[in-house]
């Protein structure tokens, strides 16, 4: 076995070698996802090669003989079962606080959104792993419906500050907006779909979906023109304008700043004209009072890493550096630098605290495709697959361990089980922070259950 591993790691150094000579002559994309492509490849040979040499202590669960450690699973006594099939590890908790859902694979959509106007079929308004992922959650007691209301205001908050496949997928997000509109008890309420991107405006010129040139612009400007209540939010527009609450009669646009506590959240007007405070709900102007129970926001991130030395890994919980302000960094946090370093990746938590007063209802990781470097480089792996959960901290756990780190170039930054790493810290720092604050969460695999649409 030691051979083996040896001229496994003689010939992945020799490809190495190799790509690096030819980058200098060649296209440098390709090449590079070609090396990274063989390297994970190889590992995942190697790791077969292991698993079937390897003795393993097998452990009876509930009639199914599993291996007694499987991929940081490390309880099998408090496990239901294991199992592995298509690339997807699936388990039952009886010791339950969250669930996962994974759709295994990833079907070609009804069409595009590209021409982003009422011409556009409604069959092209379909996405069959969003139709899935409903199917799936619904037979596992998770039903969205009872999640998103049908008079609701559903705040759809994605991943747009980059461009390529560095975004959620926009066929993830039709997908998804076509099946609340088409909600059973007939959808009364808004949809509103958007990011803080920081620094640039909404819709690029090469986006995450099987046509490219369909962006989140088309999307929302198709289902408008065909006359559904879809609209876009872009928060870039107000990360500078600090206001207070509508029950202190401010009406304008903008984020509530608490210099104390250093978390902040918008508050704005929808297309639709309604007054939404992320932290309060929707704001009645007759009655004067907030509704919490007609607002429903979705955290609706990519799966990708997030560099080495950085957060490690972007996901459910990473995606709610979006929710704050970045306006005005150096009066607030002292730099850009003590705002990521100080704040949001330390045990101050700021993440966890923001995203404690505008909890997501339903967190969706759209994992098709998936950058295993870093947040905004041009390389890519696709994934295929599509996660839910309404806890944040656990799809972010399952999505990291199992998808991102298989693929990752830095698999020490991306485990969030690997003690020390960047992820593992930053994951611990801010789930601890949401359980201490009240929430029910976890990213401990004896209280995670994961189920799929393979699932026997």
């Amino acid at each position: 076995m030691i051979i083996l591993i040896a001229i496994a790691l003689i010939i992945a150094m020799a490809c190495r070698s190799l790509v690096h000579t030819l980058l200098h002559r060649c296209n440098q994309l390709e090449l590079m996802n070609m090396y990274h492509n063989i390297k994970t490849n190889f590992i995942f040979i190697i790791f077969l090669l292991l698993f079937s040499t390897v003795s393993f202590s097998q452990v009876k669960v509930n009639g199914i003989t599993s291996p007694s450690k499987v991929v940081g699973i490390t309880s099998p006594s408090s496990i239901i079962g294991i199992t592995i099939a298509n690339d997807i590890i699936l388990w039952e908790a009886d010791n339950l606080v969250s669930k996962v859902f994974v759709v295994d694979s990833i079907q070609p959509t009804g069409g595009s959104l590209a021409a982003g106007d009422a011409s556009v079929p409604d069959a092209n308004l379909e996405d069959p792993a969003m139709n899935a992922l409903f199917t799936l959650m619904e037979n596992r007691g998770e039903n969205i419906y009872n999640i998103v209301g049908s008079d609701d205001v559903v705040v759809i908050k994605c991943a747009f500050q980059w461009d390529y496949r560095n975004n959620t997928s926009t066929d993830r997000i039709k997908g998804f907006v076509w099946k609340i509109l088409n909600h059973p008890d007939g959808f009364t309420g808004e949809i509103l779909v958007g990011d803080n991107t920081q620094w640039r405006s909404l819709g690029t010129i090469c986006n995450n979906s099987e046509d490219t040139d369909q962006d989140i612009l088309d999307v929302i400007n198709t289902f408008s023109a065909k006359g559904y209540p879809v609209y876009k939010f872009e928060w870039m527009n107000i990360i500078e304008t600090f206001v207070d609450e509508y029950s202190s009669a401010d009406y304008n646009d903008g984020y509530i700043w608490e210099d104390a506590t250093k978390i902040s959240y918008p508050k704005f007007q929808t297309g639709g004209g309604t007054y939404v405070s992320m932290r309060y709900g929707v704001w009645d102007e007759v009655g004067e009072v907030y509704d919490a129970d007609k607002l429903c926001i979705i955290n609706f991130p990519v799966l990708k890493s997030h560099g080495a030395g950085w957060g490690g890994a972007t996901i459910g919980l990473k995606n709610w550096m979006g929710m704050l302000s970045v306006g005005s960094a150096a009066a607030h946090y002292g730099s850009e630098n003590d705002m990521h370093f100080t704040y949001l990746f330390t045990s101050f938590a700021l993440v966890s605290k923001v995203m404690n007063v505008t909890y997501p209802d339903l967190t969706i990781v759209d994992a098709t495709w998936s950058n295993p470097e870093q947040n905004q480089s041009q390389v890519w792996t696709w994934v295929g697959k599509l996660l839910a959960s309404t806890d944040p901290a656990a799809v972010s756990w399952y999505g990291a361990k199992h998808l991102l780190t298989p693929i990752a170039w830095y698999p020490t930054a991306t485990n969030p089980d690997y003690v020390g790493g960047r992820y593992n810290l930053n994951i611990n720092y801010w789930t601890t922070a949401l359980q201490d604050l009240g929430n029910t969460c976890t990213i401990d695999s004896t209280e995670i259950s994961v189920y799929s649409t393979i699932s026997p």
